[in-house]
């Protein structure tokens, strides 16, 4: 729920009351101009504007867990399809560990980087 609220607070227009509004209300209806906001922070779709200047990157490595506990292998590896669609270099591996093991690609990404 916190990572909903910190989303919420980023991705949102926040009303004078200062809290944050979620894109979908209690009986499941979706803000359409609000899941907008939040769409414009989704590197699925913000990528494909930006991969042009992409391209101009010096390296780029994407690196996630194949049991990661949030399941971040899932939009990482769309991630990865659509920067090869868009033809940027990159490195995309995936490791055997999880979430927190990820501070074992340290060095890993270091030697990239």
């Amino acid at each position: 729920m916190i990572n909903a609220l910190a989303m919420a607070a980023c991705y949102s227009q926040i009303d004078d009351s200062g809290t944050p509004k979620f894109p979908v209300n209690e009986q499941g209806e979706v803000d359409q101009n609000l899941w907008s906001l939040w769409l414009e922070n989704d590197p699925l779709y913000f990528l494909r504007e930006r991969g042009e200047a992409l391209k101009s990157l010096k390296s780029l490595f994407l690196t996630v867990g194949k049991s990661d506990q949030f399941l971040l292998q899932y939009g990482t590896r769309k991630i990865h399809r659509v920067l090869e669609s868009l033809g940027v270099e990159h490195v995309y591996e995936e490791f055997d560990g999880t979430h927190f093991d990820l501070g074992k690609q340290r060095k890993r990404a270091l030697s990239i980087l």
